[in-house]
């Protein structure tokens, strides 16, 4: 089992929350520059489903740039995971500025608000 999860519990600092949007990550000190897909994402980071295999390696420090419905916001990020056919990647973010952490923090509070207001709906 891995470290990440033991008995079927995630061990995880921050709730995920599925939330679709566009993510372009740059390779810091390098022309690579990747599109794809955010996945998840939480107050730590995201997951992306990159539009091709990537040549990121977990450790490398990248820029993200991230698109939903209603925010976008750029981080410093560290690759955290690779997945084995390299087209998913995770990412935490290291460097984010106050307003785009706001930002961020505001579009967590809109997606945690929905989800108990689902949750809500459910149980009547």
């Amino acid at each position: 089992m891995g470290s990440k999860q033991r008995s079927g519990v995630e061990n995880r600092r921050y709730k995920r929350y599925s939330q679709p949007g566009e993510a372009q990550i740059f390779h810091l000190g390098s022309t690579n520059a990747y599109s794809g897909r955010v996945l998840d994402l939480s107050e730590g980071g995201c997951r992306v489903k990159l539009s091709y295999a990537s040549f990121l390696k977990t450790g490398m420090v990248v820029e993200v740039s991230m698109h939903f419905p209603c925010a976008a916001f750029r981080a410093v990020a560290t690759v955290t995971h690779v997945s084995e056919d390299r087209s998913a990647i995770g990412i935490g973010f290291a460097n984010i500025g106050r307003r785009a952490r706001s930002d961020l923090l505001d579009l967590l509070a809109e997606l945690e608000a929905a989800e108990t207001a689902r949750a809500t709906l459910g149980k009547g």
